[in-house]
């Protein structure tokens, strides 16, 4: 690995997260982590990296704004007049958290209603189900 120190560093600038690099070469990131600090290499910062991770789009930067109150009456009212809808897709695979994010209620709110209407909900196991 030390032979190979270069190449580490290469890859890590070139903007491969330190996880994958680590996996690339057969080390745990803790470990090529403290190699990083021995070798005097500066890492990202936690929004640098998760830059290098998903699209700018998508990493959150700060605090989301809170809805009104009835912003959230009319999610729910949104959600509760698609029941049928909810209720098919759930029980053909969609998760709860999907239909939460989908309706921007919370999941526990989805949970609630599944139970009031009677849906058997699914176990959190590891599943084929679809988001």
């Amino acid at each position: 690995m030390l032979k190979q120190r270069e190449l580490v560093l290469r890859r890590y600038r070139d903007g491969v997260p330190l996880s994958r690099v680590a996996e690339e070469f057969g080390v745990t990131a803790g470990w090529l982590g403290r190699r990083f600090d021995e070798w005097g290499e500066t890492r990202r910062g936690l929004i640098a990296a998760l830059m290098y991770r998903r699209s700018p789009a998508r990493v959150f930067r700060g605090r989301a704004d809170r809805r009104t109150t009835a912003e959230v009456r009319e999610a729910r009212a949104e959600f509760v007049a698609a029941r049928e809808s909810v209720e098919a897709r759930y029980r053909s695979g969609a998760s709860a958290a999907a239909l939460a994010r989908e309706f921007r209620v919370s999941p526990t709110y989805v949970a609630e209603r599944l139970a009031e209407w009677g849906v058997p909900r699914r176990d959190g196991a590891p599943s084929s189900y679809i988001n």
